[in-house]
């Protein structure tokens, strides 16, 4: 069985592999990337005050004056197909 530690250890020994034989300047510019991303990763991550906000966005109910019955006809008028119907 391999844990997460061993496959992420295995994951960086075959970069590394690929890696070390470059240039000090093209690893600099590797080093800041990386930590670039990893610095943006960060701070991207929701706030928990932001939770309620998005999940109202997602998952929020319906707004809109139009009864039910209106809805169900936009659908319905709205569908096409391509494929015409067999004729038996």
């Amino acid at each position: 069985m391999t844990t997460q530690h061993s496959t992420t250890t295995k994951d960086a020994d075959r970069y590394w592999g690929l890696l070390k034989d470059l240039p000090g300047e093209v690893k600099m510019t590797l080093i800041a990337r990386l930590s670039s991303s990893m610095l943006e990763k960060a701070t991207d991550t929701p706030k928990a005050n932001d939770d309620a906000a998005t999940i109202e966005r997602l998952c929020g109910a319906w707004k809109g004056d139009e009864t039910a019955e209106e809805i169900m006809q936009v659908i319905e008028d709205g569908r096409h197909s391509r494929i015409e119907p067999p004729v038996f």
